[in-house]
């Protein structure tokens, strides 16, 4: 994940319930980068989408915030 801001990154905000439904979250590393997370995957599910939509919204120290921007996560196997 890369994030530009003019007044440096405070936070990303994500909602990953899709994920979340099935087991699965977005999740900070625990590192001091507001910008490492991870993706904890749901279990495969044999004739099911395993197609999962999560969205993300940055926010900069002075409040601005970002678009939402999509990212589509599948689980293959």
């Amino acid at each position: 994940l890369i994030v530009k801001s003019k007044y440096g990154l405070d936070r990303i905000v994500w909602d990953d319930s899709s994920l979340r439904s099935q087991g699965g979250q977005i999740q900070h590393s625990g590192s001091q980068s507001a910008q490492d997370y991870q993706a904890i995957l749901p279990a495969y599910v044999q004739g099911g989408s395993n197609v999962y939509k999560v969205t993300a919204r940055a926010y900069d120290r002075n409040g601005n915030s970002s678009n939402n921007v999509q990212l589509t996560i599948t689980v293959l196997s």
